[in-house]
């Protein structure tokens, strides 16, 4: 009996442990994303690109709209080479000092940074997929 209730419980928190190791859907970055501000504007300026930072959330609706619906789509992918790209996620230690560097103040929060790490727009709040390409493309004309 003894031996059963304890491969019982290992099995459970072999269990409890796998299951709060899998990232959740929301915790996923988009594709082509970088998850570190410092590594992307590192790489802005040394490809000389602007750095497009998003601030975000995973438990933030309109953040996972724009995560599913926007960043895939055409419209947005045709920029994709254009900009380096990092995807923050505010409740995180890591993306704090950047946050605060940006003032944040709602999310989702889109930051267009120059190479030189001056920043040149932003962009709070969902927006559709023309529109989203729209800001892009007169960032890039700012940068």
């Amino acid at each position: 009996m003894k031996i059963i209730l304890l491969a019982i419980l290992a099995f459970a928190a072999v269990e409890v442990v796998a299951f709060t190791q899998k990232p959740r859907p929301g915790d996923m970055r988009p594709e082509g994303f970088l998850s570190n501000y410092d590594t992307a504007l590192s790489q802005a300026k040394r490809l000389n690109k602007p750095l497009v930072a998003v601030f975000s959330a995973s438990w933030c609706g309109p953040c996972q709209l724009m995560k599913t619906k926007v960043y895939p789509d055409p419209k947005v992918r045709m920029y994709r080479d254009q900009f380096v790209w990092v995807y923050l996620d505010v409740d995180k230690d890591s993306t704090v000092s950047a946050a605060i560097r940006h003032q944040v103040r709602g999310i989702p929060s889109v930051h267009v940074v120059s190479p030189e790490g001056r920043e040149v727009s932003r962009r709070v709040g969902a927006s559709p997929p023309q529109e989203f390409s729209r800001f892009l493309a007169l960032a890039l004309a700012k940068s």
